[in-house]
């Protein structure tokens, strides 16, 4: 029986082979977004959503409901926003992924 590769290990490895990944800058860092799970909203945390910027880019690792509006008031442009990976398919991890499918079709987010 094969192990699974952890998540942000294989996420890690994409993006070193993929020639994004360098040595960390001042610029890189992890943003945790939303720590809630669960179908249940609470007032102060919202569900799963962090936020991995590497040299200005901006990739999702997951995606709950109000990721967006996270994303905006970590300021994080939804243009520097390359790629939202999914760590299991888990309404609480998907559930903002519609939301990014329509900005995804504004000419203004098309342009970059």
């Amino acid at each position: 029986m094969t192990k699974p590769i952890p998540f942000l290990a294989l996420l890690v490895a994409v993006l070193t082979l993929s020639g994004t990944l360098a040595a960390p800058t001042e610029r890189d860092t992890f943003i945790t977004l939303g720590t809630h799970g669960g179908p249940v909203p609470e007032a102060k945390r919202s569900e799963p959503a962090n936020a991995l910027v590497v040299d200005r880019a901006v990739y999702l690792v997951d995606a709950g409901d109000g990721a967006a509006d996270q994303l905006a008031k970590a300021g994080l442009s939804l243009q520097a926003l390359r790629a939202v990976f999914i760590s299991h398919l888990h309404f609480d991890h998907t559930g903002g992924l519609l939301q990014f499918s329509a900005y995804a079709n504004k000419p203004e987010r098309r342009a970059n």
